[in-house]
């Protein structure tokens, strides 16, 4: 069947074909057909690669994405992630193909896609305990959305200097003056990492309010991996979509999930309080666009009050081992004091015993000196005494000598 499909000339409408009906039987749970579909075009794609033939990459993109479902669905995890980096590396290298779009719009249908990729990516790696990676991923995806939000506010600069010169209608200019306020405050939360009001974020009408799919979106759409069908890369709104209400709300999530994501591995990876820190920053920048009742809100505040009874339990352990590096060392100081006093006082008894020693009057007599030994410890008085022995063993040979 494969080498009939390579025979037939249009080769695209037959890989968008195989890759719908791939996304059908996605949606449907027949994953293993699926699988069978999706390989076949991936084997076409890669048989026209090598022969230097121009393909249209969004189509192995999104590939490589249903791909790495069916294959985490399946409990295949090797494959999936293989597929997951591949699916990355692409997107990543390779502008998407839409001669329409200008190269700043293209470049953040490709931070949305990769942001969102990487989450997802990280979220997998995590459930299966390579939180090395899963952080890697995570700090891509808040790269990703960081670079997209700087573009957003580039176009928009972009755009009102086109209004000025009269050469965009006075709607859009509207629509863009509107997004300015929130653009304003997330540049803000990334320099200073703070956001000091509630920011309300008014429609393309002015009309302030949260649609509904805000409120109904959960936490579990954005970093699970999901299906993804053609139309994701090759449908455009224009410019002037990236700066709806929608998507500046989208690309907040992509925002405030990414760095909760670096906080959350971080939890596992290194410091679990500056984890933790990191996550409340994170859930308390999402708070200041959704509404309360967002269901990814609710979802997030779950994680939060986990972490934060962990975040007790640790600080608890961290001080414990604190009193205890501090006793410890304590100990040490009073021993290192005890050692050197009976030092100190060994010399000195040293030096007055072999003073004596050298005067004929004191050559048999050490009655005075163990006199003077009763008021050391017993530690000291043991010493002092063997001292003594060695020192009067000395001079009685030296004696013979003489």
């Amino acid at each position: 069947m494969a080498e009939v499909i390579k025979g037939i000339c249009d080769i695209k409408s037959v890989s968008n074909l195989f890759t719908t009906e791939a996304y059908k039987r996605i949606k449907a749970k027949d994953y293993k057909l699926s699988i069978n579909c999706l390989e076949i075009c991936e084997s076409m794609f890669y048989t026209l690669e090598n022969q230097g033939q121009v393909l249209d990459y969004d189509l192995i993109i999104a590939i490589l994405h249903n791909l790495s479902l069916c294959y985490h669905k399946l409990n295949i995890i090797d494959k999936c992630i293989t597929c997951l980096e591949t699916c990355y590396f692409r997107a990543n290298s390779l502008m998407f193909n839409n001669q329409k779009c200008s190269m700043l719009e293209e470049q953040m249908v490709k931070d949305k896609y990769l942001s969102s990729l990487c989450l997802q990516f990280s979220n997998l790696l995590s459930k299966e305990n390579r939180h090395n990676e899963a952080l890697v991923k995570a700090k891509l995806a808040y790269k990703h959305s960081v670079t997209l939000i700087n573009n957003t506010a580039i176009a928009a600069k972009k755009q009102l200097v086109k209004s000025v010169e009269g050469k965009l209608p006075q709607s859009k200019t509207a629509m863009i003056q509107r997004a300015f306020p929130a653009l304003s405050a997330i540049s803000n939360f990334l320099e200073k990492g703070d956001l000091q009001e509630v920011i309300e974020i008014r429609s393309s009408v002015g009309v302030l309010g949260h649609p509904q799919w805000i409120i109904d979106y959960s936490l579990s759409e954005v970093i699970d991996i999901s299906a993804c069908p053609l139309e994701v890369f090759s449908v455009r709104f224009g410019i002037q979509s990236e700066f709806t209400k929608d998507y500046l709300l989208y690309k907040v999530i992509l925002i405030g999930l990414s760095l909760f994501c670096i906080g959350k591995e971080l939890c596992y990876v290194r410091s679990f309080f500056d984890g933790y820190n990191i996550c409340v920053k994170a859930y308390n920048f999402l708070k200041k666009f959704l509404p309360e009742e967002a269901v990814l809100l609710k979802d997030l505040s779950k994680i939060v009050t986990e972490l934060k009874s962990k975040n007790q339990v640790s600080e608890e352990i961290s001080l414990s081992k604190k009193l205890q590096r501090v006793n410890s060392n304590v100990s040490r100081s009073i021993s290192t004091s005890r050692r050197r006093s009976i030092k100190s006082s060994f010399s000195a008894n040293i030096l007055q015993s072999v003073s004596e020693l050298r005067t004929p009057s004191l050559c048999g007599g050490f009655e005075s000196l163990l006199r003077e030994s009763e008021s050391l410890d017993s530690m000291n008085r043991v010493v002092v005494l063997s001292s003594h022995k060695r020192c009067k063993r000395s001079f009685s040979k030296a004696n013979l000598f003489i």
